[in-house]
């Protein structure tokens, strides 16, 4: 199985900013704005002069550096798909919409990590641009177990032209990572059908698309954001158990701050559940509720002996 192109790095997308005055260092960004270099010469970003087609943006090492401008790489992004979307174009000429569509698409991606705000509206930047899509499968208890992932422009059989020998079937920048993705989860229907029919618990499957640099980043986040879904159904119970008794009784004041505190974590969990769960901070309140007896031990989402969710270490 061959490729007929190679995936820029976005890093080499940017080019970084040196400084004029000593020639040798690069210019970074300080607290106040400005581009300083070690040599104690300072420039505002109003003092760079770019070429058109050019914009400035700041590398993760927080140096100073410059990309192709995301209206000019979407131009050349939206000529090369119309390429590759065209059947009568192959050979010599489909390999070159394949390198320009991919290098477009590395600028496009570059930008959007970068910060550097991309065209929007109609004919403007796809939703796919920086994202990874993620098939993911969850334990029975909504735990994450694992994912496939598609990612516009990566290598994708799906999107190149289909061989019949399969020694000759090529690799093409993919195209529709979000279809194929729910499409994974689509097929993977047939196996929680079979997972309640034999009296099984069934895994949950589901798509998730953070914005990411690369796969492994976007796994990590999945980790946590599911990781932190669960832990907010788990405290769910926990509160619904507190609640019903503090209506039955007068609660002092240290365990009712405990309790608004694990009401406040619950929501900022299923807010902005890529943060992770506090389990620390979850344990300690719990802690204090149960001394007095607030919750009681099998009500808790913690266990106060090993320090994690009691579905991990304690199973009823």
């Amino acid at each position: 199985m061959t490729t007929l192109f190679d995936v820029p790095a976005p890093a080499t997308a940017t080019t970084t900013i040196f400084c004029g005055q000593c020639g040798t260092h690069p210019f970074s960004i300080g607290p106040d704005g400005a581009a300083h270099c070690p040599c104690g010469h300072t420039i505002t970003t109003a003092d760079l002069v770019l070429d058109p087609g050019e914009e400035w943006c700041v590398r993760p090492d927080q140096t100073l550096g410059y990309l192709t401008a995301p209206e000019t790489a979407l131009t050349r992004y939206r000529e090369a798909l119309d390429l590759l979307n065209d059947h009568g174009v192959y050979g010599e000429d489909r390999k070159r919409a394949n390198e320009e569509f991919t290098a477009a698409l590395a600028d496009l991606t570059t930008a959007r990590l970068m910060g550097v705000r991309l065209p929007k509206g109609p004919g403007g930047a796809p939703a796919e641009i920086g994202r990874v899509f993620l098939a993911c499968v969850l334990t029975p208890v909504g735990e994450y177990e694992g994912s496939n992932a598609f990612w516009l422009g990566r290598p994708c059989v799906t999107c190149a032209p289909y061989s019949l020998d399969p020694y000759y079937q090529e690799l093409h920048p993919c195209r529709n990572p979000r279809t194929h993705a729910w499409g994974q989860v689509a097929t993977w229907g047939h196996v929680a059908a079979w997972e309640r029919r034999t009296g099984r618990a069934p895994r949950g499957h589901t798509v998730f698309s953070p914005v990411a640099s690369d796969i492994d980043a976007a796994r990590e986040q999945a980790g946590r954001r599911f990781n932190s879904l669960r832990v907010a159904d788990a405290l769910d119970g926990t509160l619904d158990a507190a609640t019903d008794r503090v209506r039955r009784t007068q609660l002092p004041a240290i365990p009712d701050s405990a309790l608004k505190a694990l009401a406040d974590i619950r929501v900022t969990l299923r807010r902005n559940p890529a943060q992770g769960a506090p389990l620390e901070l979850i344990t300690a309140f719990e802690d204090t509720c149960e001394e007095y007896r607030v919750i009681a031990a099998g009500e808790r989402t913690t266990c106060h002996a090993h320090r994690q969710l009691t579905g991990d270490c304690c199973p009823a």
